[in-house]
């Protein structure tokens, strides 16, 4: 993190893109990263029929599966060409 003078606290955040407003979100201490408060984050919302995006860094296996069976809801991840996480098609339609 570059030093602004500023304390500064990660973020992570929900946001509803047509709206463009933040809907939860969680800090992120150095003890943990966003990858491990994913699910914390949207533990809270309803999301049945909805579909969740998410950028490479949550291109996780355990997440796909938690918004499918615990959400019920549809996702797309980003991902890079390099990574490995998921099959392709990181997508549920």
């Amino acid at each position: 993190m570059r030093n602004s003078g500023f304390n500064e606290i990660p973020l992570l955040a929900a946001l509803q893109h047509k709206e463009g407003i933040v809907i939860a979100q969680r800090s992120v201490d150095g003890k943990t990263n966003e990858i491990t408060e994913l699910q914390a984050l949207l533990d809270p919302l309803a999301l049945e029929d909805k579909v969740v995006t998410a950028d490479a860094l949550q291109t996780q296996v355990e997440h796909a599966r938690y918004l499918v069976e615990e959400k019920k809801a549809d996702y797309f991840f980003h991902r890079q060409r390099e990574s490995g996480n998921l099959e392709k098609g990181d997508r549920r339609p």
